[in-house]
C-alpha cells in the first residue's frame, strides 16, 4: 500500500493548521477601557487618572524578563514604584537604564541566601510595600538526565518556582502589614492541575516532600510534573498565608494562571522555546491581562484565582485522565501534559479573556495546606 498520498495529505493539513494558527491575531489590552478604570476604582480614584498607581511600592520578581518585565512597564506606565528582583545585575541595570527612576535587587532564586538579603534590603529601605508580585519562575524543558538543585540541595524548579517566594513573602509580611491595600499576586498555572498534592507534604517522619528532592520523583518527562506541583504549591500558600500569617489576614492575595507568555521559562531555541516565542500572548500586552485584573478587579470580591484564556479550561477537564493510575503504569502522564499543554497554546488565542477561574479542589483542603505551610516555614526558618 502506498502511504505517501496519505502522508502528503497530512503534510498539508498540518501545515494549513499552523499557519492559521500563528495568523490568530493578538488580543488587545486596552489600557483606557480595561486596565486604568479597574485599576483607578480599587484605589478609589476618579475616572479618567492615568497614574493610579502614583506612591505605590511594587515588589516584582523576575523582573528582567518575561511576564515580570511586562508588568514593569505596565506599573511605570500607571506611575508606580518598581522594586525589581533579578539574578543577573547586568539585565536589572540595564532595565533601570531604560526605566529609570526603579530600584533594583539582586537575587538567585536557586540561592535561599541571596533571596533572604534582597528581602532584607527591601525591609532597609522601605517601610511599606502595597503589592508583591511573586512572578519568577523556570521550566527544564522536556527530559533532564540529570536532576540540577539549589544551593541548599532542593529540586531546582521547586526552589525557584516556589520556596524562594515562599520565604520573600514571609519575610517581607510585616511591611506588606502597612499598606492601605496589600496585595500578594502568585504567578501559578493551570497546569497545578496535573501536579500532585502527595509530592507537596512531607512524609510523617517529618522528612522532605518528594518534590524537594533532586529529580522529583524521577521518571520520563518529570520536569512537567515538577512545574505542575510547584505551580500547586504556591496555591496552596496563598491559600493557607490568609490563615496562618497574621500579618497577611487582611491582605488580597490572588493566584494567576497568564496562559502562555512570550518568555524565556523554556530554553530558548528549543521546540518549546520557539513555540512559546511565536505563540504566546505579548508580555507586555495580553499576557499580562489575567495578572492585572486578578490583583485590581472587584468584580467578584470572593475569587482568588484568575486565567487569561478559557482554552485553559481543558488541563482541569483532563485532569481526571491526568491522575488515571493507567497513565502512570504505561509512563504516558508527564508526557500526555506536554501534550496538552502544546494543544492549550495553539487554542488559547481564540478564547482569550480574564477572568475568575476554578483551582483544583485539593487547593481549598486546609489540612493540606497546613502541612505544607508548616514545613515550608521550617525549610527556610534560618533565614527568618
Amino acid at each position: 500500500m502506498n502511504y505517501l498520498p496519505t502522508l502528503a495529505w497530512a503534510g498539508v493539513i498540518a501545515a494549513g493548521a499552523m499557519s492559521f494558527i500563528l495568523n490568530i491575531p493578538e488580543p488587545e489590552l486596552d489600557w483606557d477601557k480595561f486596565v486604568l478604570p479597574m485599576t483607578n476604582q480599587y484605589y478609589g480614584f476618579p475616572e479618567g487618572t492615568k497614574t493610579p498607581l502614583k506612591g505605590v511600592n511594587v515588589v516584582i520578581s523576575g523582573a528582567t524578563s518575561g511576564i515580570g518585565r511586562g508588568m514593569v512597564e505596565g506599573v511605570e506606565r500607571m506611575s508606580g514604584n518598581v522594586i525589581a528582583i533579578g539574578r543577573n545585575p547586568t539585565k536589572l541595570e540595564q532595565l533601570k537604564q531604560e526605566f529609570g527612576s526603579i530600584t533594583t535587587v539582586v537575587a538567585d532564586y536557586t540561592d535561599l541566601d541571596t533571596v533572604a538579603k534582597a528581602a532584607d534590603e527591601i525591609l532597609e529601605k522601605f517601610d511599606h510595600i502595597d503589592i508583591l508580585l511573586n512572578n519568577a519562575g523556570i521550566h527544564e524543558g522536556a527530559l533532564l538526565l540529570d536532576n540540577p538543585t539549589s544551593k541548599q540541595g532542593y529540586d531546582r524548579i521547586y526552589s525557584v518556582n516556589y520556596l524562594a517566594h515562599f520565604l520573600l513573602t514571609e519575610k517581607l509580611a510585616p511591611i506588606l502589614q502597612k499598606a492601605d491595600k496589600p496585595i500578594v499576586a502568585q504567578m501559578s498555572s493551570s497546569f497545578h492541575w496535573v501536579g500532585d498534592w502527595a509530592n507537596l507534604v512531607p512524609g510523617k517522619d517529618g522528612s522532605a516532600p518528594p518534590a524537594t528532592r533532586p529529580g522529583g520523583n524521577g521518571g520520563i518527562f518529570r520536569t512537567q510534573r515538577g512545574y505542575g506541583d510547584t505551580k500547586l504549591a504556591m496555591i496552596f500558600h496563598a491559600k493557607a498565608s490568609k490563615r496562618r500569617n497574621p500579618h497577611l489576614e487582611k491582605t488580597r492575595i490572588v493566584s494567576i494562571c497568564p496562559a502562555w507568555v512570550g518568555t524565556n521559562i523554556m530554553p530558548p531555541g528549543t521546540a518549546g522555546g520557539l513555540a512559546i516565542k511565536y505563540l504566546g500572548f505579548k508580555n507586555n500586552g495580553w499576557g499580562i491581562a489575567s495578572t492585572l485584573y486578578g490583583m485590581f478587579s472587584q468584580d467578584d470580591p470572593t475569587a482568588d484565582y484568575f486565567s487569561n484564556s478559557r482554552a485553559l479550561n481543558l488541563v482541569a477537564v483532563s485532569n481526571e485522565m491526568a491522575h488515571a493510575p493507567w497513565t502512570f503504569a504505561l509512563g504516558l502522564r508527564d508526557f500526555g501534559s506536554f501534550i496538552m499543554a502544546f494543544g492549550v497554546l495553539g487554542f488559547q488565542k481564540l478564547m482569550p479573556i480574564a477572568e475568575p477561574s476554578i483551582p483544583s479542589p485539593v487547593t481549598y483542603n486546609e489540612n493540606l495546606q497546613d502541612q505544607i505551610y508548616d514545613w515550608s516555614k521550617q525549610a527556610v526558618a534560618d533565614w527568618l
